[in-house]
């Protein structure tokens, strides 16, 4: 159906994201005696490292209007970084450093005209640092998304959210 064809890029998104999450684990925490074949993660980075700026927000309005979540948890990828960074912040602006898989490179823009600067995340941020950190994962706050595809979807994943009483997300 349309509907299926609309929400398969978002669905291998996520695959990948599990097989990535997967492979790292494997890569970087090998478990003694286990017969595990160590598979190179890099092969799934490579997938969720692609992006484009004008196809994130639809697919992101599309996926809310049919699921109605209660909650969302919105994850990105920011390869530079050594730690899981859990963004409070969320602000109006694309301002590419580089193109994205499309070609655009949006400069000085705003992600939605005539909405707030900023919106914080609706989730336990330092809560969720703690967690993490309390379960032997690398963890930061970060008080930045950036200003390209993961702070454009974190903007408007907010804003549709304060639209929405009652489901938490960021």
């Amino acid at each position: 159906t349309a509907a299926e064809r609309a929400a398969w890029p978002a669905m291998l998104r996520a695959g990948a994201l599990r097989f990535w999450l997967s492979r790292l684990e494997d890569f970087h925490r090998p478990r003694a005696g286990e017969m595990v074949l160590v598979k190179d993660p890099g092969e799934y980075r490579r997938i969720l490292g692609q992006r484009a700026t004008d196809t994130a927000l639809p697919a992101l309005m599309a996926a809310l209007q049919q699921h109605s979540p209660r909650w969302v948890l919105a994850l990105g990828l920011a390869g530079s970084r050594s730690a899981i960074s859990v963004e409070r912040v969320a602000v109006n602006l694309v301002d590419a450093r580089i193109a994205d898989n499309a070609g655009a490179q949006p400069v000085d823009q705003t992600v939605l005209a005539g909405a707030p600067a900023a919106y914080f995340t609706g989730l336990p941020a330092k809560a969720i640092v703690a967690d993490l950190l309390g379960a032997g994962h690398r963890a930061e706050l970060s008080h930045s998304a950036g200003s390209f595809v993961c702070n454009q979807v974190f903007y408007a994943l907010m804003r549709a959210l304060a639209q929405r009483p009652g489901v938490v997300g960021g």
